[in-house]
């Protein structure tokens, strides 16, 4: 999945295997039409080839999970375009702590599974631990930034 998405954003943002950058609008579009590929390609392989399964992590997971980020850079460039590029204190602190906030991440979803068994949880359930368990992330890396920590292995 890795080489994948190395592949996918050389196509969106270089040109022709040089370092010279694409247009924003030239990236937009290819980040837009290769969004809408990713998502048919996955609906087809999932229907006619074989379900998406994360364990054996198959074509059809790959393209899955390239197709979610596809559409969420996709939704950051339309943020970006309405509301200008401002860096937000949320994005700030995640970009200089992404490792605190993948063990952060972690420690969470293991206390989360830990505490409910979440196979059986009614939706409204599911949906109050997932907002709790954003906010808290959340609320954590605000903190962890604001205390002027940084968690960097280089």
């Amino acid at each position: 999945m890795y080489l994948v998405g190395v592949q996918v954003s050389y196509y969106l943002f270089f040109e022709n295997h040089t370092t010279k950058q694409r247009s924003k609008h030239e990236t937009r579009i290819r980040i837009c039409l290769l969004t809408i590929m990713f998502w048919i390609l996955t609906l087809l392989i999932d229907r006619y080839v074989e379900r998406i399964s994360r364990r054996i992590c198959n074509l059809a997971y790959v393209t899955w999970v390239v197709a979610q980020n596809l559409q969420l850079l996709a939704l950051r460039l339309l943020a970006d375009n309405i509301i200008g590029h401002k860096t937000l204190c949320l994005e700030r602190a995640f970009d200089r702590n992404l490792l605190a906030s993948f063990l952060v991440a972690n420690l969470l979803t293991g206390l989360v599974n830990l505490s409910v068994d979440t196979i059986f949880v009614s939706p409204l359930s599911a949906v109050l631990i997932l907002v709790s368990y954003s906010l808290t992330l959340c609320v954590v890396m605000v903190l962890i930034d604001f205390s002027g920590v940084k968690y960097k292995f280089w």
